[in-house]
């Protein structure tokens, strides 16, 4: 899971960066730089990723991440970063079909509290229309619906108009039907049909593994048809009094997410997304934003910040998470963070924690035995 900026530039056409973004009906829009989505969901890609032999710690730290953070429930990152991370690990792998193989580590806490209120449901429709209030928990930008016409109920899901891999769409869908499939102690359960928006690919024989039905490419949406009459299946361990509980509790945690959209904070967001490309500067940065340079320095002194103190920042914080990993060497960590050589790594460890790199880590690790 570790790539740079060689590989991006061989990413298809069809899947390159767009800053974009998507309106939430209370009139907010969310790029790909402020939608936020839960660390869990990185794990089963970790997962899948290590089982293809990829070097997932040095992917990680690529973004200022550590396998320790997969498992904190209230770490968010952003989109553009998860994006970045797992179009790098599609190209290094080699692998078309990730996000199926991801799907299939999924565990019901890698969805935490929004699993536990859908599977305490009576009805599979129940524990959907849940699953659908509360996904904001695991990704700001994702959308679902439920239509019920006629025979059918179609299932579909997007992410608006933030840039999104193939692989992660098709991550959604396996994970939902998979997790119907546990909710209702029904493992034959089979779609009508599934739908892709993506192309057919060369083979399909994964997809066919995993939702067990007839399978469309290049259609208008990504979704799953199902008979409608699947949608009274009983829960298994159906608990309306905990139910009632667990909706409390997401319905708090909804409530009291943070989405920052000061000019410091998004700066700082494409700081840690663009640092280990060798291609960040002020220039490139403000053109993301839309002003010139000249307005993103005015706009940040006045709000007592500056774009070298912020890039200096997200680098000393980056640099203590990934000193924390026994399995990235020093050097590669300053490189990870763009200096140029060992001695100015250093220079600016010192002068960010008064003691060496090699100080901190030796610290670290002993205080773990």
């Amino acid at each position: 899971m570790h790539y740079g900026a060689d590989h991006m530039n061989s990413v298809s056409p069809a899947t390159e960066w767009r800053p974009e973004s998507t309106l939430l009906e209370d009139g907010q829009s969310f790029t790909a730089s402020t939608a936020r989505v839960s660390v869990k969901l990185l794990a089963p890609f970790v997962a899948a990723a290590q089982e293809l032999g990829l070097r997932v710690d040095v992917g990680l730290a690529g973004v200022g991440l550590s396998r320790s953070d997969l498992e904190n429930p209230d770490l968010r990152v952003s989109h553009a970063l998860v994006d970045r991370l797992l179009r790098g690990a599609l190209v290094q792998s080699g692998e078309r079909d990730l996000g199926l193989l991801a799907a299939e580590q999924v565990q019901p806490e890698h969805l935490d509290i929004v699993e536990y209120t859908a599977r305490s449901q009576s009805t599979l429709r129940g524990a959907i229309e849940h699953s659908i209030r509360y996904y904001a928990l695991l990704h700001d930008g994702f959308e679902a619906d439920l239509q019920v016409m006629d025979d059918r109920a179609v299932f579909s899901i997007g992410f608006g108009s933030l840039p999104v891999a193939e692989c992660t769409l098709e991550f959604v869908l396996a994970v939902h039907i998979m997790a119907a499939r546990r909710m209702t102690g029904m493992a034959s359960l089979a779609p009508l049909e599934t739908h892709f928006a993506n192309p057919r690919p060369k083979t399909t024989l994964v997809h066919q593994r995993i939702f067990r039905s007839p399978l469309h490419f290049g259609q208008a949406q990504n979704a799953i048809v199902y008979p409608r009459a699947v949608l009274d299946a009983p829960l298994v361990g159906a608990d309306l009094g905990l139910a009632r509980v667990l909706e409390r509790h997401a319905a708090d945690a909804l409530q009291k997410l943070g989405r920052s959209t000061s000019l410091p904070e998004r700066v700082r967001e494409i700081v840690r997304q663009d640092l280990t490309s060798g291609k960040l500067t002020a220039d490139s940065l403000a053109r993301r934003l839309g002003m010139s340079s000249r307005t993103l320095h005015r706009r940040l002194v006045s709000q007592s910040s500056s774009y070298r103190a912020i890039l200096d920042d997200v680098r000393r914080e980056i640099a203590l998470r990934c000193l924390r990993d026994p399995q990235l060497s020093i050097r590669e960590v300053g490189y990870l963070l763009g200096f140029t050589t060992g001695p100015a790594f250093h220079r600016a460890f010192r002068r960010w924690t008064g003691t060496t790199a090699a100080s901190f880590r030796s610290e670290f690790l002993r205080g773990r035995t």
